[in-house]
């Protein structure tokens, strides 16, 4: 009998280790499902994040373009406003150099030329 008393120990023994395994097995695994789920958790605010500093730099890009474009279309628009000066300036200045009366003291001789000749007109 000392024999079974012996294994029956040995028995409960081994049973009542396994029975802790068990339950430290299952908080390990419990543990385990908290840390995941924090981590989780700490990876998708970081997503986030991430995502709305992409969106954010998208539409700064985004904005940054249009700003360019109007710029660039605000500069084609100020060239071509200048070149039409430009040629009206040179329509005038070869005007005034066909023009005797370009000058104001030749425009006062030429009234005095004219009024000596009896003409009516200036």
């Amino acid at each position: 009998m000392i024999e079974v008393d012996a294994s029956t120990d040995r028995t409960s023994q081994l049973e009542a280790e396994l029975q802790a395994l068990r339950v430290n097995s299952a908080l390990a695994h419990e543990q385990l499902h908290a840390t995941m789920a924090a981590e989780l958790a700490a990876l998708s605010t970081a997503h986030e994040r991430l995502h709305l500093a992409y969106v954010e730099l998208q539409t700064n890009h985004e904005l940054e373009l249009r700003r360019r474009k109007r710029q660039r279309e605000e500069i084609e628009a100020l060239r071509a406003e200048l070149t039409v000066v430009r040629r009206q300036r040179d329509a005038a200045v070869a005007r005034l150099k066909r023009n005797p009366l370009r000058q104001p003291m030749a425009a006062a001789r030429m009234v005095a030329k004219r009024a000596r000749a009896g003409g009516s007109r200036p």
